[in-house]
C-alpha cells in the first residue's frame, strides 16, 4: 500500500476535503489517512476543527433539584428510575453532582416529572402544577 504524504496534498485540498467532509474522521476516511494524521494536518494549515468528543447537553435543572422534586413525589430512587426508565447510577450520578446525564436520560428526567406537574423555577425552586394523572 502506498503511504500518503503531506506533500501529496495543497492546503486548499485539505481545506475543501475538511468543508466537503465536516468533520475530521470522514476527511481522514476520503483521504485514505489515520485521524491523528488528519488532525495534525488541520492543525498545521489553521483549519479550525469542531470540539472532539461528547458534548454535554444543556441541563435543566440541577442534580440536587432533581433529588428534591423525586423526594416530593415520595419517590425512591429505584422506583423513579424504573418510572422513567433511565438507568440507577446514571441516576444516583446526577443526584450527587458526581455526573450530567446523556440527552436521552435527561428527557426521561423532565418528561416523567412534567407527568407529575412538576414545574421548575429559574430560581432553582419547583412547584406542583396541572398532572397529567
Amino acid at each position: 500500500m502506498p503511504r500518503i504524504k503531506r506533500n501529496d496534498f495543497t492546503d486548499t485540498q485539505l481545506r475543501e476535503a475538511y468543508e466537503q467532509a465536516g468533520n475530521l474522521s470522514d476527511m481522514a476516511k476520503s483521504l485514505g489517512i489515520s485521524y491523528p494524521t488528519a488532525w495534525d494536518w488541520a492543525r498545521e494549515i489553521g483549519i479550525k476543527t469542531k470540539r472532539r468528543g461528547y458534548t454535554a447537553p444543556p441541563v435543566p435543572i440541577s442534580g440536587a433539584q432533581c433529588r428534591y422534586a423525586r423526594e416530593y413525589l415520595e419517590m425512591t430512587r429505584d422506583d423513579f428510575c424504573e418510572a422513567c426508565g433511565s438507568g440507577k447510577t446514571a441516576i444516583r450520578k446526577f443526584e450527587l453532582g458526581q455526573s450530567t446525564p446523556r440527552r436521552s436520560t435527561l428527557e426521561k428526567i423532565m418528561t416523567l416529572f412534567q407527568r407529575y406537574g412538576i414545574v421548575f423555577a429559574p430560581d432553582g425552586t419547583f412547584q406542583e402544577g396541572p398532572s397529567e394523572y
